[in-house]
């Protein structure tokens, strides 16, 4: 895995290779029990077939009771919500790894209800 921090990266990401992600450029002071929005810096142009999926870094999941909302997205700014369930403060600096990503298939499917 490789740290990112914008676009140019995520062009390179294939199917089943995981990038790791940080967030915007500035100091993120959280306190307890907050809960934040923030941007991974990135857009992601519409993906055909594809989804980019992410979860939080095991190693950003240390820093003190941080959980990173677990998402995907098929086009558009990827943005992570990041809160703080420990009663500490707890800063995240630019180029801290918050979330590991990767491409999933898309597969089409059709439902039939059973009665």
């Amino acid at each position: 895995a490789k740290p990112i921090s914008g676009v140019p990266e995520m062009a390179n990401l294939q199917p089943h290779n995981l990038v790791k992600m940080g967030v915007a450029p500035t100091v993120l002071q959280l306190g307890g029990r907050t809960t934040v929005q923030v941007s991974a810096g990135i857009h992601l142009l519409p993906l055909s077939n594809y989804k980019l999926v992410w979860t939080t870094d095991p190693e950003f999941a240390k820093k003190g009771g941080l959980i990173l909302n677990t998402g995907h997205i098929t086009s558009g700014e990827v943005s992570f919500s990041i809160t703080n369930v420990g009663k500490n403060i707890v800063a995240i600096s630019p180029g801290d790894v918050v979330a590991i990503a990767w491409l999933e298939p898309i597969y089409p499917f059709e439902l039939e209800r059973v009665v």
